[in-house]
Order: C-alpha cells, then structure tokens, then sequence
C-alpha cells in the first residue's frame, strides 16, 4: 500500500472520531467542540488535497486509489451532513438531496458506475 493509499485510510479513519465528537454528549463546552470538529475536518479535507498531488506527482495512482479516495469523499461529506442534521433538523431534505444525486452519479456516472471499476480492476 503506498503513501496516498495510507493517507486515504488515514482520512477513512477519521470520520468515526468526527462523528463521535459531534454526535456523543461531552463534557467539552460547545466553542471547544466546534473547533476541534472544524480542525478535524479540516485535516479530511488537507489529507484528501495532499494524498492526490502525491499520487499524481509521484506516479502512485492505483486501483485501490481509484476506489477508495471516492469512497472515502462520500463517507466524509455523508457524515458531516447527517451529524449537521441531528443538530439542525431543517437539513434532513439534504441527505435525501446527497443520497439522490449520489445514486445517479452511481448509477449513470463514469466515476461511478460499478462497470467502470471493473473495466479498471481488469485493466490493472
């Protein structure tokens, strides 16, 4: 597994913290909270900018990349909305706006569709 891989699982395990940080009852005053969450976040996002231009740069894009940096966006951007929703209930019609687009890209995207991955796993 090379570096962006790593960076990529890197970020895929930061969004269970995230998620418990703003969806968990702390003893942490709110102001505190926000911060270390924003700061979390922020760190997804600068792994998610550094792990591509190293992959490019380098010449280390692989499969597994492929698959996971997408994987890892979408898992991401799902959490932050659905924990921004518990918090603020007007937002639940864009989870139902995230699911709707995101099932389109899927299912006509070339990104995303599941025969493209297969055509890029045989192709490896």
């Amino acid at each position: 597994m090379n570096l962006p891989n790593k960076l990529t699982v890197l970020r895929m395990c930061m969004v269970p913290v995230f998620l418990f940080l703003l969806c968990v009852p702390l003893p942490i005053p709110d102001m505190w909270l926000r911060i270390i969450t924003a700061a979390i976040f922020i760190l997804t996002s600068l792994t998610d900018m550094i792990d591509g231009k190293i992959a490019r740069h380098f010449n280390m894009i692989s499969t597994l990349g492929k698959i996971l940096d997408p994987l890892a966006d979408k898992i991401t951007q799902f959490t932050l909305i659905v924990c921004l929703a518990m918090r603020h209930p007007v937002l639940w019609s864009i989870i139902g706006l995230f699911v709707a687009k995101e099932l389109f890209q899927f299912a006509f995207g070339k990104d995303y569709s599941p025969f493209f991955w297969m055509m890029a796993v045989d192709s490896a």
